[in-house]
């Protein structure tokens, strides 16, 4: 069973096996940087994923940061117009408060007057005896008309004094 080898043989064997091993150890470096580029793919893939995650977080925390300052400032900006609205509001007020107090004042005065008028009602009586003319003339705000004569004139609003003159002045 012992086969002789020549050189060239062995040299044909030696070929066969290293081109053998060399098919063998390509095929394993393919394997192996297949392997390593599906992993290096992987490797990319997660990292897009995790920056666009953080990317994504990052956006979402600037933006919700600008929302938080957007809505500070709008805050800020509704007080402002709320007080230039108070001032222009106590501007016109001014002008408003005189015109309407110079209306109630107006209006007072006219109900002032009115009863001033209603006060001064005149009533004329004619008594029986110029005694009980001269006991009602003594005792309230009443005067005659003509001393010689029972009318009497009652004036409600007027004083005593305010009585007495005008009973002189007639």
């Amino acid at each position: 069973m012992s086969k002789n080898i020549t050189a060239e043989n062995f040299e044909v064997l030696i070929a066969n096996i290293l081109d053998k091993s060399n098919d063998i150890l390509l095929k394993c470096i393919d394997k192996v940087m297949d392997k390593s580029n599906e992993n290096l793919e992987m490797i990319i893939e997660i990292s897009n994923k995790n920056l666009a995650k953080t990317m994504e977080k990052c956006m979402s925390n600037s933006v919700t940061d600008c929302m938080k300052e957007l809505h500070s400032a709008m805050s800020t900006l509704g007080a402002s117009v709320s007080k230039s609205q108070q001032q222009g509001v106590k501007l016109n007020i001014s002008p408003m408060l005189e015109t309407m107090t110079m209306a109630l004042w107006t209006v007072e005065r006219g109900k002032k007057d009115e009863e001033r008028r209603s006060q001064k009602l005149r009533i004329c009586v004619t008594l029986n005896s110029l005694s009980a003319a001269e006991n009602l003339i003594a005792s309230s705000k009443i005067f005659r008309s003509f001393p010689a004569t029972k009318n009497v004139f009652i004036i409600s609003g007027l004083s005593k004094r305010q009585a007495e003159q005008a009973s002189l002045m007639r």
